[in-house]
């Protein structure tokens, strides 16, 4: 019940956050028709608003209605590869513009992505929804990918805000910019430490992913990423007195 119960709290946390967030993003790229706003409105709707929501009527659907479950389950995985594809582009346009790296990482994610989830379709055209043993390993590979693309804009926000906390020393950067960098480092490996949590669970049954201590480490995962990604881009007003106080105090 416990796990249940964290599980359903962490996914409407994310569906709200996911439209939330998500949208006031769309709408400022809209406005200023860059690529970074884009990319990350893009992937933080898609995973957080779609994907998450999706998966979860799939899973209470799946013995009622077992087609139905699965028609969601692949709609839920469109919507979160699209999403984690965006989240690689982000990081490659923000952090990485001028490499050349990231282009060809974000090129063999896309690929890797189409053909994982040509692989997980197949399997479930061919055996339906009874054939979670053979979907699994393609589901590990997908898995993989949204693991890799949530590590990289961990270790690259973790890394850049400590550029920026460098420049704050000499009065060059602004406390609430740095901080927004910090906390989306946290969410993104918060967001990691999921992927791994669910993947490890998938690895060892296909059905384990419903195992309480899976639904509680991946629950607890989301919860921290979404309130995380709410002081990210919504910050309250005291939260964001908070981090200008503490900064004037340690300048004296």
């Amino acid at each position: 019940m416990i796990g249940q119960g964290v599980g359903a709290l962490s996914t409407l946390l994310l569906a709200a956050i996911g439209w939330l967030v998500g949208v006031r993003l769309l709408l400022l790229a809209k406005r200023t028709r860059r690529a970074p706003e884009l990319c990350l409105g893009l992937g933080i709707f898609l995973i957080g608003g779609i994907a998450y929501p999706l998966a979860a009527a799939s899973n209470i659907m799946g013995e009622s209605a077992p087609n139905l479950a699965w028609l969601l389950a692949v709609a839920s995985a469109t919507a979160s590869h699209i999403g984690v594809t965006a989240n690689c582009i982000f990081n490659w346009k923000v952090f990485r513009p001028a490499s050349r790296w990231p282009r060809l990482a974000v090129t063999a994610a896309v690929v890797a992505t189409l053909i994982g989830f040509a692989g997980n379709l197949s399997a479930g055209l061919h055996g339906g929804i009874t054939s979670m043993a053979d979907k699994r390993g393609w589901t590990l590979f997908l898995m993989a990918i949204a693991l890799g693309a949530f590590s990289w804009a961990a270790v690259e926000s973790f890394l850049y805000h400590d550029k920026l906390r460098r420049r704050l020393a000499l009065g060059m950067a602004d406390p609430v910019v740095v901080d927004r960098f910090r906390l989306w480092g946290i969410s993104s490996a918060a967001s990691a430490t999921g992927c791994l949590v669910v993947a490890f669970f998938a690895w060892t049954s296909p059905l384990s992913v419903m195992d309480p201590v899976a639904l509680v480490f991946s629950g607890a995962s989301s919860v921290v990423s979404a309130v995380v990604m709410t002081l990210t881009f919504m910050p309250p007003a005291g939260y964001l007195r908070f981090i200008q106080t503490r900064h004037a105090t340690s300048a004296q």
